[in-house]
């Protein structure tokens, strides 16, 4: 492995000497990396800093720097400021919202939580309905008792959270809220008690919830027709207007006998709600529907309803007269679309899975839908294919590639080497679909 030459400059400092260096050479990026990586190895910490500083100075910046730049600065013992302006100096002015994410990411890891809350609350900014801001960043906001951080991340979670365990997100958001009121209170500053019991108060708030429940060793369907002409299912589970279908549920156990639809803010109009039988034995061929309007306001209404299975769907209409909800939200709509997608795939109809498929994947559809009729719980056992993960592998720490060219003569050999520093900062993890009665949906939007 080369590294750079240094130049022995008597009396001279590291910066004096690196300043010097890079202001009459401009080395390759490979080399510069075998001399980063020698010195890293070596614990010359203030040594880097100074390499990598006056590159950056002198016009010659690379991309792995600046995140270099902030883990010589922690090991170096530097002010936390330095590490902070290191890392974002990464960051594009023009950041995407992984980008925006990551580097919040990077931010929090280094103990910089002011600006890693900064970082989280753009990346909110840039896709407001995306769960992963609020929820990253409500333990950070209350590990330093930032009310108004509080305030925002509890209504991005009760807004936009809706993932597989969306019921534990909203539990720890509002202790998260009710411990911000607190201090609040302690402060005895009223104004923004005020402000924040409007925002929490507004955030629990949710236009339209519908329940369905039944008994027996059977399946039974919700779907939901909203004004804008979408339709909110199993298949489709979330639409741009803002409903997001929660379950899919199926007997004979009874805590999986029930469905749900939840729209925070909805449009104003007609809801044409569908019950449909897919399967199986329903006790005394009713399924029960409890739909809420304008839950946790003043106006909050429940009906209650009684439904008879039919081979054709059993719509009940329900006129939403004072929705929340003004437009539709264009990124909304195209996320929804993707999901759609691959919930269609996951879950296939029997007469959309069987055009255009060959004998053996025709086979293995109504394996599926055989199997799901006869005992869901045994699907997989019995080879039904309902959901095709995607395994990943994911590199950490140190790799070293290789690549070797003999001569034509036999006598020289060209040895090409390229290394590659990979580091897994933390794990999220999001249930975003969801098995065995328990379905997922995603974000509700704005």
């Amino acid at each position: 492995m080369r590294s750079l030459p240094l130049i022995d400059v008597a009396g001279a400092t590291s910066e004096e000497v690196w300043s010097d260096f890079f202001a009459k050479r401009r080395p390759g990026d490979r080399l510069l990396r075998e001399s980063v990586l020698q010195l890293v190895d070596a614990a010359r910490h203030e040594e880097v800093i100074a390499l990598i500083e006056a590159a950056l100075i002198h016009g010659q910046p690379q991309a792995w720097m600046y995140e270099v730049l902030a883990f010589s600065y922690e090991l170096a013992g530097r002010p936390k400021e330095d590490i902070e302006r290191a890392l974002l100096s990464a960051v594009d002015p023009q950041v995407d919202y992984e980008t925006a994410i990551l580097s919040a990411v990077y931010l929090a890891r280094f103990k910089n939580r002011a600006p890693a809350l900064r970082m989280y609350r753009q990346a909110s900014q840039l896709v407001p309905f995306r769960p992963e801001p609020y929820i990253m960043a409500l333990p950070i906001a209350r590990e330093h008792k930032d009310v108004e951080a509080i305030a925002w991340a509890v209504e991005g979670v009760l807004h936009y959270a809706w993932t597989g365990d969306y019921a534990k997100l909203h539990r720890d958001a509002e202790f998260a809220a009710q411990e911000a009121l607190q201090i609040i209170q302690e402060r005895g500053d009223k104004d923004l008690e005020q402000r924040f019991t409007e925002v929490y108060e507004s955030a629990k708030q949710r236009d339209l919830v519908i329940e369905l429940t039944w008994s027996g060793q059977g399946d039974v369907d919700l779907l939901v027709d909203d004004p804008s002409g979408a339709t909110c299912s199993f298949e489709m589970a979330f639409t741009a207007a803002g409903g997001v279908h929660l379950r899919d549920g199926y007997g004979p156990r009874q805590e999986n006998c029930n469905e749900k639809y939840v729209c925070v803010k909805g449009l104003s109009g007609t809801y044409r709600i569908k019950v449909r039988h897919v399967w199986g034995n329903i006790v005394g061929g009713k399924a029960f529907l409890r739909v809420t309007e304008y839950q946790g306001t003043p106006r909050e209404t429940v009906k209650n309803f009684t439904v008879a299975l039919e081979p054709e769907d059993r719509v009940v209409p329900i006129v939403l007269q004072h929705g929340r909800r003004q437009r539709i939200d264009p990124g909304l709509e195209q996320s929804s679309r993707k999901v759609s997608l691959w919930r269609a795939t996951s879950r296939p109809t029997f007469a959309q899975a069987m055009q255009g498929m060959t004998p053996e994947q025709q086979r293995v559809i109504r394996e599926f839908q055989e199997t799901r009729q006869n005992n869901p719980v045994l699907a997989i056992a019995n080879g039904a294919v309902g959901y095709a993960p995607i395994v990943r592998t994911i590199n950490d720490g140190l790799q070293l590639g290789a690549t070797a060219v003999v001569s034509p003569d036999r006598r020289y050999v060209r040895v090409g080497i390229s290394p590659q520093f990979n580091e897994i900062i933390d794990v999220f993890t999001f249930t975003l679909f969801g098995g065995n009665g328990n379905g997922a949906g995603q974000p509700n939007g704005n």
